[in-house]
This record gives C-alpha cells, structure tokens and sequence, in this order.
C-alpha cells in the first residue's frame, strides 16, 4: 500500500484510516476515524487504507 497525500484525496467522512501526522514537534502514524472538521485534520499529511489483518 502506497501512502496518499491529502492534497491530491482524502478518505470518506468517518472512514477508518491510518494517518501520518506532523504537528511540528511528534511526527507519528495511528489510526484515526477520518472527519475534515476534526481540529488533528490540519496537521494530517498523509493517510492510506488500513490493511487486511495477519491470518
């Protein structure tokens, strides 16, 4: 899977999604339930499908 700029798309309304957040200070990734108005949405970058679970 492949990273996806929120600049060219970003997730439906409430799709769980993982994210790449840079607030300046802690860069990290985790898994956020997408939603535009959320006050982190400013300092997503990237986010990408969560994957299928290990069998």
């Amino acid at each position: 899977m492949e990273w996806i700029s929120v600049d060219k798309r970003t997730p439906n309304d409430y799709e769980l999604v993982l994210v790449y957040c840079n607030n300046g200070s802690k860069p990290g990734i985790t898994v956020y339930r997408w939603n535009n108005e959320c006050y982190k949405a400013n300092q997503i970058t990237y986010w990408m499908p969560l994957p299928k679970p290990p069998n």
